[in-house]
């Protein structure tokens, strides 16, 4: 499991990613007075294809759109696949979703992503599934302030036999949002997916 340990630190020094991070912030120990907003009656819908994401427009893609509740089921079957959770509204995940992309056709390989908020900013999940799935992935998940296990997006894990194998918190340790990527960091960080995607088999 790899750990971006400068996620806080960096979300601090941005007061727009700050509010994202802190909206997004569930652990195993949350009361439960949450929930999905109305607008996410959807939230167990799934397709094929990805919006949000400008990056991606026009492009071939790997991605297709599912829900915890797919997640939970191939933790049960015991399936072997690449899951990727984030949201467009996460300046983080639209760093990084092309270059995962580009991995996956490379590899041949399928993208699940799971989105934890729609193009509008809405809750697309049940409170619910989200804990659920922080205590179940908890020993691969960063924490957070008080030490609690969090899930904090992008967030790309590999389930092998129903068990996550590896697991990957945001992007590079030494990329600073405001500065994009170099060629050498998007070269880094693509080699590291595609390690990931070997790993499903």
């Amino acid at each position: 499991t790899w750990s971006l340990t400068g996620c806080n630190a960096a979300a601090t020094e941005d007061p727009d990613l700050a509010e994202i991070i802190e909206k997004m912030e569930v652990t195993d120990t949350a009361s439960g007075d949450g929930g999905a907003q109305d607008s996410a009656s959807d939230a167990g819908e799934t397709g094929t294809g990805i919006s949000g994401y400008p990056s991606l427009e026009g492009k071939e893609t790997a991605f297709t759109v599912k829900s915890f509740s797919d997640v939970f089921a191939s933790i049960e079957q015991k399936e072997n696949r690449l899951y990727y959770i984030g949201f467009p509204g996460c300046d983080w995940c639209q760093s990084m979703v092309a270059i995962l992309n580009e991995a996956a056709l490379e590899a041949g390989k399928e993208i699940w992503y799971v989105p934890l908020r729609d193009e509008q900013g809405n809750e697309v999940y049940e409170m619910e599934d989200r804990e659920r799935f922080v205590e179940f992935a908890q020993e691969h998940l960063d924490t957070n302030d008080e030490g609690e296990p969090t899930l904090f997006s992008p967030y790309v894990f590999v389930l092998k036999d129903g068990e996550i194998i590896d697991s990957r918190v945001g992007t590079l340790e030494d990329h600073k949002l405001e500065e994009g990527m170099t060629a050498e960091q998007e070269q880094e960080l693509l080699d590291i997916y595609k390690a990931m995607f070997q790993e499903v088999e």
